[in-house]
This record gives structure tokens, C-alpha cells and sequence, in this order.
């Protein structure tokens, strides 16, 4: 059973997912021949798998905003909390604009 005081590991682990899904965004916008969609599938394979074939990519893995929710709802905060939204926001700021370890 989580606790409130897991909110840092939970954090950690939302911006990760969210840095991964904001790599196949960015290749979707600004394709690239050094980095391709075949890499991002090889690098995350719990987050992407092929389908169809090896130019198409789907995310498999666990969204930020389900990390979140899911964390929540097990102290017992109803779906769409107002705490949820201000993790979320915590996660996009980070995930935007934070320079630390890469993934």
C-alpha cells in the first residue's frame, strides 16, 4: 500500500513516462536519420511495441496521467481529484523544463 510520502517516487516515475511519450512526439514533428522510431522501440520496449510494421510504433506502456491516477485512488482519492491536477502540472513542468538526468 502506497503512502502520501511516496508522492516523490510516484512524481519520478510520471515524468519519466511522459519524457518517453514526448520522444515519439518530437520524431513525429522533426523526423530524424540519427534517431528513429525503430530506436525509440528497441530503447523503451515496455513503452513501444511495432505494429503493422517496423515504421509504426504504439505506446504500450503506463501514461503519466495513469501513474498518477492510479496512486490517488489507492489513498483513496476519487478520479479527476484536484490533487491530481496539481501532480499533473508538477509532472508537465518537469517534464518540460527540467534539465536533469536524461531518461
Amino acid at each position: 500500500m502506497k503512502k502520501i510520502s511516496d508522492v516523490d517516487s510516484v512524481l519520478d516515475e510520471a515524468v519519466r513516462s511522459y519524457r518517453i511519450v514526448r520522444k515519439l512526439r518530437n520524431l513525429r514533428r522533426e523526423p530524424s536519420t540519427d534517431y528513429t522510431a525503430n530506436h525509440l522501440a528497441e530503447d523503451y520496449p515496455d513503452h513501444y511495441k511495432f505494429f503493422g510494421s517496423h515504421r509504426n510504433i504504439r505506446f504500450i506502456g503506463k501514461s503519466a496521467g495513469e501513474i498518477l491516477e492510479d496512486f490517488l485512488m489507492e489513498l483513496g482519492y476519487p478520479r479527476g481529484s484536484d490533487l491530481w491536477f496539481s501532480l499533473a502540472h508538477i509532472v508537465v513542468e518537469r517534464g518540460e523544463f527540467w534539465d536533469g538526468d536524461s531518461i
